[in-house]
């Protein structure tokens, strides 16, 4: 359908299996991580082992990247440092970020529904790229946490729908008379 350079496909064939080599070598490590996750601790012995098999070619840029706790991937990002509680953590966020574009798409002053409906596409659509493509727990956070501070800031906090006032259940008699002491 698009041409594509044969370059550029290479290119974007190689960048998919280095991630899908990084994953399959990181799933396993998951049940370790489980329940309390990993944190971003440097180990020492760790890195010195990467920079030797860097050096002697047999190591790849993966290895250095897993160090580093960049996974290419939301989910792993997340569950290995943080765990499952993490896990809750981030979806809580992503629920309390929805439901505050949500609102402000819905409630929010009519000069700012273009405004609030880009950033509820585009949180939405973060979200689905965080999970699906590429994604990453410690420069991602950022860029959610500001879309969803915007959208606050823009709307005086998150909106939310004015009640309708309550009418009477029953009309009201027109013949109707006062006593005599109201009168």
């Amino acid at each position: 359908i698009i041409k594509v350079s044969s370059e550029a496909r290479l290119s974007a064939e190689a960048s998919s299996e280095w991630r899908i080599k990084m994953w399959q070598i990181l799933l396993p490590e998951v049940p370790h991580y489980f329940w309390l996750g990993k944190g971003f601790q440097a180990n020492t012995s760790e890195f010195v082992s990467t920079i030797i098999t860097q050096r002697q070619g047999i190591g790849g840029d993966s290895e250095a990247q897993m160090m580093a706790g960049d996974f290419h991937n939301g989910p792993l990002s997340v569950i290995i440092p943080f765990g499952i509680w993490g896990a809750i953590g981030w979806f809580w966020f992503f629920a309390a970020g929805l439901r505050a574009l949500y609102l402000n798409y819905c409630h929010g002053p009519a000069h700012l529904k273009t405004v609030n409906t880009f950033l509820l596409a585009l949180f939405m659509a973060r979200i689905i790229i965080f999970f699906l493509v590429f994604g990453s727990s410690y420069s991602d956070l950022a860029i959610f946490a500001g879309q969803v501070a915007l959208s606050i800031s823009l709307n005086g906090g998150v909106q939310r729908a004015i009640p309708t006032p309550a009418h009477a259940s029953q009309p009201i008699d027109k013949k109707f008379k006062y006593p005599a002491r109201f009168a």
